[in-house]
């Protein structure tokens, strides 16, 4: 249940979010806020314009994660650089908002890995369905070789990923080249996380680990290992794979090569 959530008006047409008696405060405010969408991770929905208090330990990316917002948007709307740190009491608006022309300059930006980009995954886009997705430069590759025990779907949070069987203490590999924006067990039901930034649109996530072997801000390349297969957070040794672009999980098997 999300802690410490202020409900807010909302524009017209919206129904209100009545949080539990616990949860809720003396006071509401009104949030003017351009945003596309009401973020879909908990339970029923939050409303459009809903304020979050940060948490100890919470980063901007672990928040737009757990709330299926863009980073950069979640930033924009609360004027913040999209790598700027997020104290603990601050209250924060779930929403998006379209970032400036010209985005604050920050010294850990990441783009797109040049080096990735070939004249040959031809071959993979033709392995893949119908209905693949276009991951741009991006060339991506399976986490771990194990068999994948629950596949995508819409249904419930959890079930927007891939769960891939393996043994404790296995290597996780970054699925591709990117910078780690998270590295903790702050999400619940996900025990130990990893995320990846990989530019501008793609994030992945790795969650159930034993271990974490990479640090926020490290830059990772396709392969290096990220962490150690565990159970935290489940009920056995398991990776739960997770992708998004801007924002929104998309199926990893849409992308990942055909194995």
């Amino acid at each position: 249940m999300v802690k410490n959530l202020i409900v807010v008006s909302l524009l017209a047409g919206c129904s209100s979010y009545q949080a539990p008696l616990s949860d809720r405060s003396a006071q509401s405010e009104r949030v003017e806020v351009t945003t596309r969408r009401t973020p879909g991770s908990v339970e029923g929905g939050i409303p459009l314009g809903t304020r979050y208090t940060v948490q100890p330990g919470d980063t901007l990316y672990g928040v737009a994660f757990r709330f299926e917002l863009d980073p950069e948007r979640f930033a924009a709307a609360n004027r913040i650089a999209p790598f700027s740190g997020l104290t603990a009491g601050r209250s924060v608006v779930l929403a998006e908002a379209t970032p400036p022309p010209s985005p604050v300059s920050s010294s850990v930006a990441v783009t797109a890995p040049k080096t990735s980009v070939q004249a040959k995954p031809v071959t993979v886009a033709k392995a893949r369905s119908a209905a693949a997705v276009n991951a741009g430069p991006l060339a991506w590759q399976w986490p771990v070789p194990g068999s994948v025990l629950e596949r995508f779907s819409t249904k419930q949070r959890f079930s927007r990923s891939l769960r891939i069987a393996g043994n404790r203490g296995e290597p996780v590999k970054a699925a591709a080249a990117g910078r780690v924006v998270y590295a903790g067990d702050g999400l619940v039901g996900l025990g130990n996380l990893v995320l990846i930034r990989h530019d501008e649109t793609w994030l992945s996530a790795y969650g159930h680990n034993d271990r974490l072997d990479v640090q926020v801000n490290q830059n990772v390349s396709a392969g290096d290992v990220i962490a150690r297969l565990g159970s935290t957070g489940t009920d056995q040794p398991k990776l739960h794979f997770e992708l998004r672009r801007n924002g929104e999980p998309v199926d990893p098997s849409k992308v990942l090569p055909v194995r």
